[in-house]
């Protein structure tokens, strides 16, 4: 029973971390588009970068910070209401990146470059395909659409290398529980050496 809420209450910290590291960059980076650079045609965005490291570490809880993302973002770059909709329901079909991972393994992702990669685009393009959507749905037009979502492309390579960046650190991109563990057998393996 201690060992669940020990690591509850570890899940509920670390999710709340990758949410302040989503606050905090999502604000500076679009703060930068918004109020330094308004005229250049592409913006960056990190939260399909946080929410991919965030369902491998997590897996569905990855979502909430999805939404938040969608959420922020709408805020920062003043949308209308119907904005908000289209970004944080639309972020939300990267839930089927779960998918993903269970398919090609997350050891495996982690493992291997190329896949890693790869599953940090698919996140990014079922964000954007969530969008696109959602923005049809509601009755953009496809020109309206794709005008508003292809700004968006620079945030695919930099989707891209975070999460490279990300397998390259220990236990960033690992499931936690495993990561928990693993963490706990290495200390006892060292108490165990000392004695």
């Amino acid at each position: 029973m201690g060992r669940q809420r020990s690591l509850g209450r570890y899940r509920l910290i670390d999710l709340s971390l990758w949410s302040a590291i989503l606050l905090v960059f999502e604000t500076i980076t679009l703060r930068a588009a918004v109020k330094w650079f308004p005229n250049e045609p592409f913006w960056v965005s990190v939260v399909p970068a946080v929410t991919a490291i965030v369902y491998m570490r997590w897996g569905p809880w990855g979502v909430f910070h999805a939404v938040a993302g969608g959420v922020l973002t709408s805020f920062l770059i003043g949308l209308p209401a119907r904005g908000y909709a289209i970004y944080a329901v639309g972020n939300a079909l990267s839930l089927t990146a779960i998918g993903i991972i269970k398919l090609a393994g997350r050891k495996t992702l982690q493992g291997d470059a190329l896949k890693s990669m790869l599953y940090a685009m698919s996140v990014f393009l079922l964000m954007e395909a969530g969008k696109v959507l959602m923005s049809l749905i509601l009755g953009w037009s496809l020109k309206q659409t794709i005008g508003t979502f292809a700004p968006e492309i620079v945030t695919l390579l930099f989707t891209v290398v975070i999460v490279w960046i990300a397998r390259r650190l220990d236990g960033v991109l690992e499931y936690q529980q495993e990561y928990v563990k693993r963490v706990q057998r290495e200390l006892e393996n060292e108490r165990g050496d000392m004695q």
